[in-house]
């Protein structure tokens, strides 16, 4: 396993630098163990640089669908079991980040149900989570109060089961890593068509433009395997 993990970060960063116009040779990319970054490219014009690797998780169609099916199930009988009597013939939707385990994700409904009898009962339209702590897991809310009955809904984060990129890449800026050359961090989206940039590219800008603890990396690369091309470029240097 690991053998093939170190293998497809080889190829990974083999791509990146082709796609950028850098010519470099097999033996020129190293897999490197802890604390460095995976991957040391060695031998280029510009010196030796260090990457770190993370794959960018899309997860299978079939998986995202049974997934927020199963959700919705428990959703509804949360809301039916947890809600006052004032919203039981409200129209509730919820945008969730999927990337969560199950356990989580259905803990995080509960606690939404109980945190929207907190609010007040002619509230309606889009509701402002974002100083809630449920907004780590879910990203949207909306009430409506035209329905006869209680309706619960469920939409994955943009079109791909939800946007992993900001957990992941803020996963690895607060992990410590040591090298004697540059660092930068390579995140890649593997070979899958349904993910557009607008699903990731304007929250991952304001992530970063945001009070970020200071990385070991240098620089952050968003490369896209399928089409070949870089799509996000962000330096830490003032």
């Amino acid at each position: 396993m690991r053998c093939k993990q170190q293998a497809d970060e080889r190829a990974v960063v083999l791509e990146f630098l082709t796609a950028r116009g850098i010519t470099v040779l097999d033996d020129q990319i190293l897999n490197r163990d802890p604390p460095e970054p995976d991957i040391l490219v060695t031998g280029l014009e510009t010196g030796n640089v260090a990457y770190e690797v993370v794959r960018l998780v899309v997860q299978d169609e079939e998986h995202r669908l049974t997934k927020i099916a199963e959700l919705e199930s428990h959703f509804h009988r949360a809301a039916l079991q947890v809600l006052h009597p004032q919203f039981k013939n409200a129209t509730i939707s919820v945008t969730l980040r999927l990337h969560h385990s199950d356990r989580l994700l259905e803990r995080a409904l509960i606690d939404l149900c109980e945190w929207i009898n907190s609010l007040t009962d002619n509230c309606a339209g889009q509701i402002d989570i974002t100083s809630v702590p449920i907004n780590r897991f879910i990203k949207e809310l909306s009430v409506e109060r035209s329905s006869s009955q209680l309706t619960t809904s469920i939409a994955p984060y943009c079109l791909a089961a939800t946007d992993p990129t900001v957990p992941l890449i803020q996963a690895k800026l607060e992990k410590y890593y040591q090298s004697d050359y540059p660092i930068e961090l390579l995140a890649y989206i593997p070979f899958v068509e349904a993910f557009p940039i607008e699903c990731w590219y304007q929250e991952l800008k304001s992530f970063l433009s945001g009070d970020v603890v200071e990385p070991s990396f240098q620089r952050i690369w968003v490369f896209h395997r399928q089409l070949e091309r870089v799509q996000f470029e962000y330096s830490f240097e003032s």
